[in-house]
């Protein structure tokens, strides 16, 4: 008896829960214009065999679905929906499918007295066999007033299978779809002008980056207009051969310039040189992808083209973040529109695995973040553009102020060829007739005219070492000068008993002249040596190197026996010595008095 209770109760539940979720059949009434068609009122079937007949699915078993919005994901299964539709009014309904990749779907209506009609549709058959000409489905309806019609839908395709059903007024239909279509237009408009404007630019500046970015918005454009279904209304719809390898085949291509754009905008080649075989690899892996849909379309490759989306744009943003690392500026335009398409790419090939629910965010996410992606890397490429201009402007400048120095210091090595080197040749050669001559009559002044000319070469030598020094030195700063006056002054000093002091201000070492300027200024400082080593009769020298105010000075003086400026003026080297000075833009102060030294002040302007 306890056990017959049980069982009954059991059969209560069983025949509730049964009710509970039973389809309910939608009824079509005057105030709706529009209906959507969720899981309370239709059912699904999975016919994995692909080939039961019609008759064979109306005995099936259909299921409840756990979402109004029906995504079967990639899948070579035939799935059916049911559904019911009891019409309260005249009006003439339209069942919407909001797809536009869909192979094929199978449309039954069966009446009231057990006969039905069947209509097909989807991109194996030319877009103009459709009922309406609309980027999604749409078969038109006629259910006498006041009957109640069954329907079944089966859809099958290579292509993700997503899409939701409604079953609306179809004149009220038509019209929103028509406004829709128009804002769909100007968003086409939009990255259609990307296109010509960044196409003008390469024309203009011919960088790489621009033609790649040009042909990564066209393979875009083309993917969206598959996507959305515009490209088999408007273009390609009665080529089925090839509307049917649309989806993979520009999302390859739109891969292949993505990554070309990517490695060229972000200079990799430059900051990650081991990177580029990656970057091939992705290449190789969209156009082997493209190729092979091109022979065979196949459920295959579809969801792999959406695993390679997610691959390359990961790939490419985690380069991205390292070369920003780097410190490269237009790789902060280039993070900031990736940001954005990255989360939209990821949400978009979740939602084409079947991962993530159709809806009308992850519908429009990826052309919004597409076309806020391609503003902002337009914006970016101007910048980068703008950038290496600048770049180039300087380098343009550093190469003529070099040609310049360039220019001075072989002006000033022909000069002092001419009459420094020029002199102590023509003495030399002099000095040796001279003494070859004094062999037959003066024998014994030939040791002194052998010695003379043992100096003079031994002068010449010296300046053309300095002339070699400025000419090869590659720093500027003074550094090297500073080490180059030391060590001439110690040597030629002490060598004479001469007490030697150099103090240097350690800010100099880092003051930057040109080679001109520096030989200059060498040369006034070895011709005051020589002075006080020939004429000064000095014990102690004193060499500052220092700043006052915002002069650079080089004072230079010792406690020998002086001499009349006013008469000496002209001789000792001392004009030489100014107009040095005056060529490079310094001014040379000399103080002198018999018997209490010299003193001789360098001051130059500090370069800004």
């Amino acid at each position: 008896m306890e056990g017959k209770k049980i069982i009954s109760i059991l059969i209560f539940f069983t025949l509730f829960f049964s009710k509970a979720h039973a389809q309910k059949v939608l009824e079509l009434t005057e105030n709706e214009l529009k209906n959507d068609l969720t899981n309370t009122f239709f059912s699904v079937f999975e016919d994995k065999s692909a080939n039961l007949s019609f008759q064979e699915i109306q005995k099936k078993t259909f299921e409840k679905y756990p979402t109004t919005a029906l995504n079967f994901g990639y899948s070579e299964s035939k799935f059916w929906i049911k559904f019911q539709l009891k019409n309260a009014t005249d009006k003439k309904w339209l069942v919407a499918i909001m797809a536009s990749l869909v192979d094929e779907f199978e449309f039954y209506q069966v009446f009231s007295d057990g006969k039905f009609e069947k209509r097909v549709s989807g991109d194996k058959y030319p877009h103009s066999q459709r009922e309406e000409d609309l980027p999604v489905f749409g078969f038109k309806t006629q259910i006498p007033k006041g009957e109640t019609n069954t329907f079944y839908l089966s859809v099958r395709s290579i292509d993700t299978k997503q899409f939701t059903i409604l079953i609306e007024d179809e004149a009220y239909f038509l019209k929103n779809q028509h406004n829709k279509i128009y804002l769909w237009f100007f968003y086409f408009g939009l990255l259609f002008m990307m296109v010509v404007y960044n196409l003008l630019l390469y024309f203009s500046i011919f960088d790489k980056s621009y033609i790649f970015y040009v042909f990564y918005i066209l393979s875009f454009i083309f993917a969206q207009l598959t996507l959305l279904g515009f490209g088999n209304q408007h273009v390609w719809g009665n080529y089925v051969w090839f509307a049917n390898r649309t989806p993979v085949f520009f999302t390859s291509t739109t891969g292949i310039f993505a990554i070309l754009f990517a490695y060229q905008f972000l200079n990799v080649s430059h900051f990650y040189p081991k990177f580029k075989l990656f970057f091939n690899l992705l290449v190789l892996a969209n156009l082997t992808l493209g190729i092979l849909t091109i022979i065979e379309p196949n459920v295959i490759y579809n969801r792999f083209s959406s695993y390679l989306i997610i691959i390359q744009v990961t790939f490419v943003v985690v380069v991205g973040i390292l070369i920003l690392r780097k410190g490269y500026p237009p790789a902060r335009y280039y993070m900031l529109s990736w940001a954005v398409l990255f989360v939209a790419l990821i949400l978009f090939s979740l939602k084409m695995s079947g991962l993530l629910p159709l809806n009308q965010i992850t519908y429009t996410l990826l052309p919004i973040g597409a076309a806020i992606e391609v503003l902002m890397l337009s914006l970016g490429l101007g910048y980068r553009i703008n950038s290496a201009q600048k770049e180039k402007t300087e380098a343009q400048k550093e190469l003529v102020n070099q040609l310049l120095e360039n220019e001075h210091v072989r002006s000033r090595i022909a000069r002092d060829l001419h009459d420094d080197l020029g002199s102590t040749l023509s003495s030399i050669r002099i000095l040796s007739e001279f003494a070859q001559n004094q062999t037959k009559f003066q024998p014994e002044t030939v040791p002194i005219l052998l010695d003379k000319i043992t100096n003079s070469t031994q002068k010449l030598q010296e300046n053309l070492q300095d002339i070699v020094w400025t000419t090869q030195s590659k720093d500027n700063t003074l550094n090297e000068l500073t080490t180059r006056m030391r060590r001439f002054g110690g040597e030629i000093l002490e060598a004479k008993n001469m007490d030697f002091s150099l103090k240097i201000d350690d800010k100099i070492y880092q003051q930057k002249f040109s080679s001109d300027a520096q030989y200059d200024i060498f040369m006034i400082f070895k011709e005051a040596i020589n002075n006080i080593v020939k004429y000064s009769n000095a014990e102690k020298v004193w060499i500052n190197w220092g700043f006052e105010e915002k002069k650079l000075v080089l004072e230079i003086r010792d406690n020998g026996l002086g001499f009349d400026i006013n008469s000496e003026k002209e001789g000792n080297g001392l004009k030489n010595m100014i107009k040095r000075a005056e060529n490079i833009g310094g001014e040379l102060e000399i103080f002198s008095e018999i018997n209490y030294g010299t003193k001789i002040w360098l001051r130059l302007s500090v370069p800004q």
